[in-house]
């Protein structure tokens, strides 16, 4: 839970480049700290759970990733 509680506020604090770099980064690291973990969940419903936030990992990245600067 710390880590969208960082980023929540690094997104205001930090400029564009650096900021969507650190997203990615963060991202990526809770994508894979969670997709290994996967398997040691026993509950059908916490499977699911987990599905659930890889996907919004991932569309993170993506909306990252395809981030434009405005003006």
């Amino acid at each position: 839970m710390l880590i969208p509680i960082v980023m929540v506020v690094l997104s205001l604090m930090v400029p564009y480049p650096a900021i969507r770099w650190i997203t990615i980064a963060a991202a990526a690291a809770l994508f894979l700290f969670n997709a290994f973990g996967l398997p040691t969940y026993p509950g059908l419903y916490d499977k699911l759970l987990i599905a659930v936030g890889l996907g919004f990992n991932g569309l993170t990245i993506w909306l990252a990733a395809t981030w434009r600067a405005e003006g």
